[in-house]
C-alpha cells in the first residue's frame, strides 16, 4: 500500500493540493470495498506514511488541518520495490 502510493504520488496521478500548499497537518482515514488481504487500519498507516514523507507534512488524529480519505475497490497493483525513500 505504501509503495502503490508513493508510485502514485511520485508520477503526479495522485495529488493533494492542501498538503502541498503547506497544511500544516493531515489524518488519513479509508472505506474499503470488496475482499483483501490488508485491514482499513493498515490503509490509513502505510498512506499516512507515504503523505507524510512525500510532503513532509505531520499525521494527527486530532486537530488535524486536512482530512485524506483513501477510497479501496477492488485489488491493488502487485508489490513494488520501495519508491518513496
Amino acid at each position: 500500500i505504501y509503495n502503490e502510493m508513493c508510485r502514485l504520488l511520485k508520477s503526479g496521478e495522485l495529488a493533494v493540493p492542501a498538503l502541498a500548499a503547506g497544511a500544516s497537518s493531515f489524518r488519513a482515514s479509508c472505506e474499503r470495498s470488496g475482499k483483501h488481504d490488508f485491514s482499513s487500519q493498515e490503509v490509513e498507516y502505510e498512506a499516512g506514511g507515504a503523505l507524510q514523507e512525500f510532503y513532509g507534512t505531520k499525521a494527527r488524529m486530532k486537530k488535524f488541518a486536512v482530512h485524506v480519505r483513501v477510497d479501496v475497490v477492488g485489488a491493488l497493483r502487485p508489490h513494488r520495490p520501495n519508491l518513496c525513500g
